[in-house]
């Protein structure tokens, strides 16, 4: 059973997305308040450690869905305490192991911080080929909700206009990329090393691709909200101004120059 289910974790990670090295908790990255560094367990001997090359598409999903749809995250959420309210067996535990709250306790502090932590845990453990739960096995239809929706967002960076290629005009270029059409161009980011960018100015999303000389791209390295932590105006162009390298006609489309 455990097979079948990595097995289609396998099928919904299917796009062409770089995997790395485990990082700690998503929420710890992006929210604030109760539960950010805290993990629900099921079983008071497991304690949370990164370990494996599990950082991929669902990791980002897991943590990026949030800033592309909230209504459905909550949802998900929601679904999630009605699943655990009855769990007896129920340990919070904080990033180094400390026990946070037990059983009743630990429902009534479930939140979208430690179930998003949790999300990405159980991600873990299926990469591992780590024996799951049946309480976790239930969660898993949840969590691919998640992933579908970002696979979703990711589909839209297929229709692109690469700006150093593209036989537009500046201004014609310009328009398209402001009536929602993706724009592609390469640069160097803050250490140096080369990527692709492709940009979608409607919904200020961005995803970045390996770049592997003469023209070739890699796998997907991340795609998510610009302005997801703090909605402000222009905020992706500051983004994009932290680039380096951008040709001449890149820094005429996005408003550089």
């Amino acid at each position: 059973m455990n097979k079948i289910l990595f097995e289609r974790i396998k099928e919904l990670s299917g796009v062409d997305f770089s995997a790395s090295k485990d990082r700690d908790f998503p929420s710890k990255g992006f929210a604030e308040g109760l539960g950010t560094d805290e993990v629900v367990l099921f079983d008071e001997r497991e304690k949370y450690r990164i370990e494996g090359q599990t950082h991929d598409m669902v990791s980002h999903a897991i943590k990026h869905v949030i800033s592309l749809d909230r209504s459905l995250v909550d949802s998900v959420v929601t679904k999630v305490k009605n699943i655990l309210k009855n769990q007896e067996n129920i340990i919070i535990r904080n990033f180094y192991g400390k026990p946070i709250a037990v059983g009743e306790e630990a429902v009534k502090r479930l939140n979208l911080n430690n179930i998003i932590n949790t999300f990405d845990r159980l991600h873990d453990k299926m990469i591992n080929k780590y024996p799951l739960h049946d309480i976790e096995k239930k969660l898993i239809p949840l969590m691919n909700l998640l992933t579908n929706r970002y696979q979703k967002e990711i589909s839209k960076f297929g229709d692109n206009l690469d700006i150093d290629r593209s036989f537009f005009s500046d201004i014609k270029l310009k328009d398209k990329m402001k009536e929602g059409r993706v724009v592609r161009f390469q640069s160097t980011n803050s250490h140096g090393k080369s990527y692709y960018y492709y940009f979608n100015y409607i919904d200020n999303t961005i995803m970045v691709r390996e770049a592997l000389g003469s023209g070739r791209e890699g796998k997907i390295l991340t795609m998510f909200v610009i302005d997801e932590l703090n909605p402000s105006t222009g905020k992706s162009m500051r983004y994009i101004s932290n680039l380096r390298d951008l040709s001449p006609r890149a820094k005429r489309i996005l408003g550089f120059t």
